[in-house]
């Protein structure tokens, strides 16, 4: 997403260095006791409000709140924020982050088949959001775990949906509308 909005490509190279930078600062956090950080989407959001994207300006301001996070009276300022401020601020970030989304779906060409896998995906994993909770009670903690979080039931079912019918489905009938033509040139 950082990629298109500065009309940058990303090599495999970058991206491969992105993901290990990610998991290393992952596998640190979890050594030294405390929780594995990740990228999260209001820093996307961030960029994208400020237009600043320094790998520098983050690495000052990590610096600089490990440093702050040292002043007890920092701490007490932080949490005294009030919540309307920080709603506001999470409300621009995430619609940011939202409409992002669509412009990046506004390039995916849309016929029945990337339907076929974007709508399923997309209605089950809002529907899981209403799952009663006794029928959440019957199923396994790990499967529990997963359909408590509507993002990820929708994700698998993307990544699954667009394997079958992308990689499956759609080549199958490629080939068979190849054979129709050809047999239909050949009269």
């Amino acid at each position: 997403m950082l990629a298109d909005w500065e009309n940058q490509t990303l090599s495999v190279n970058r991206v491969n260095r992105g993901l290990f930078s990610e998991v290393l600062g992952c596998t640190l956090g979890s050594v030294f006791g405390g929780i594995a950080t990740t990228s999260y989407p209001e820093n996307i959001g961030i960029i994208r409000v400020s237009g600043i994207g320094s790998r520098y300006v983050t690495l000052t301001a990590g610096i600089l709140a490990l440093i702050l996070g040292l002043l007890p009276k920092v701490g007490v300022f932080i949490a005294s924020i009030p919540a309307p401020v920080l709603s506001g601020a999470s409300t621009i970030l995430f619609g940011i982050i939202a409409f992002s989304g669509i412009q990046m779906l506004a390039g995916v060409e849309w016929d029945e088949l990337n339907m076929a896998v974007a709508a399923p995906a997309f209605i089950i994993g809002l529907g899981t959001m209403w799952m009663p909770a006794d029928v959440l009670a019957l199923l396994p903690l790990s499967i529990q775990g997963i359909f408590t979080q509507p993002m990820l039931v929708g994700l698998i079912l993307l990544i699954v949906l667009n394997a079958i019918i992308n990689m499956v489905i759609r080549p199958y009938l490629e080939k068979k509308q190849d054979k129709h033509d050809s047999a239909k040139a050949a009269v």
